[in-house]
This record gives structure tokens, C-alpha cells and sequence, in this order.
């Protein structure tokens, strides 16, 4: 994503690092089915290449990979799409809830200690560094406009993040869209 801001993407969650600061976030909850049957999509083809020539071995190098600009998790939680995007700041999360499916089966779990502002930001933090995740903006697409609703980050009793929202119809997308 740039020079000082790194993210691996695995089954089960991503692994994120600026300069010295790595973050390791899990993907958790009952209803998680995250592991070998979870498909990931690239998208937002760059029509770039990179090249990972590393070590020795010709054998072991990487060659004209292509790069893309945000990666989808499918089967992750039931009924939820997970998007991950690059953008000019960093890396953009973007969580769709299909209709009938449960917001409250988003839990994400963090290696460091976590806490949510007053304002709605959720910090996550080390001792070289902290993470910090804008306020999610939460909303559902109705009668063509894009309507906001109420909600944000929540603690879950098993200390993972998860998100609360306000009364919205399930039988409609919803979208929750914080920034990292």
C-alpha cells in the first residue's frame, strides 16, 4: 500500500504494519466459517505488475504479478461480504450485510490492547504504535438514496470488535464503511 504501511491478507484475517508496528486481526464470532473455504477476489486491477525477487534462487522468484486495488472475502460470515481497499491514506474496510444476514456475527479479534473513543474511533495500540479506525459510516441504499444510519464499533463480550446499528430494514443491503 506504500513504503511505511504494509498489509498481508490471509483465510483467516490480515496482518497490518507501519514502520515497526504489526497488528494482527483475526477474523471471530460463532458463526465465522473463515479458513480454507473462504474465497478471496481481487479487484480494481491496477494494469501493473511487480516483481519479488528475492533470495538466490531464480526458482523462487515471483514474476509479473499483477496488482490490484482492494481484495473481496467471501464466506467469512455468513450473509457478509468483507472488501479491503488501498487508498491515498491507507487501507479502507467496507463490510456488506446481506439481506437477513447478522450484523452481529462480525467479530474481529485484535493481538493488542483495543479500545473505542467517545467519538466512535476505535484504537488499536503497542507499545511502537497504534492503529487508528475512523467511525464507521453505517448505511442502506433505499429508494435509489443512500440513507445514514446510527451505529459503530462495539466490544463484544469475548473482547472482540464487533458493530452495533440502529433499527434498519434486513431485507435491504447494509453497508458499513470504516476507514483504517
Amino acid at each position: 500500500i506504500g513504503p511505511r504501511f504494509k498489509a498481508g491478507f490471509e483465510h483467516r484475517g490480515l496482518l497490518l504494519q507501519e514502520n515497526d508496528f504489526a497488528v494482527r486481526i483475526r477474523f471471530g464470532g460463532t458463526n465465522a466459517v473463515a479458513g480454507p473455504g473462504t474465497v478471496q477476489i481481487p479487484a480494481d486491477t491496477k494494469g501493473a505488475k511487480a516483481n519479488f525477487l528475492i533470495g538466490n534462487d531464480s526458482r523462487h522468484w515471483q514474476r509479473d504479478l499483477p496488482l490490484f486495488g482492494a481484495l473481496r472475502y467471501l464466506g467469512v460470515w455468513p450473509g457478509v461480504e468483507l472488501t479491503y481497499k488501498a487508498e491515498e491514506k491507507g487501507l479502507k474496510a467496507e463490510y456488506l450485510v446481506l439481506p437477513q444476514a447478522s450484523v452481529g456475527s462480525i467479530q474481529l479479534l485484535f493481538n493488542h490492547d483495543v479500545q473505542i473513543d467517545n467519538d466512535g474511533t476505535l484504537r488499536i495500540k503497542g507499545r511502537s504504535g497504534e492503529f487508528v479506525e475512523d467511525k464507521p459510516f453505517i448505511y442502506q441504499m433505499i429508494r435509489g438514496d443512500r440513507v445514514a444510519l446510527m451505529g459503530g464499533f462495539r466490544k463484544c463480550v469475548n473482547g472482540a470488535i464487533g458493530f452495533w446499528v440502529s433499527t434498519y430494514d434486513h431485507n435491504q443491503p447494509l453497508v458499513i464503511d470504516p476507514s483504517i
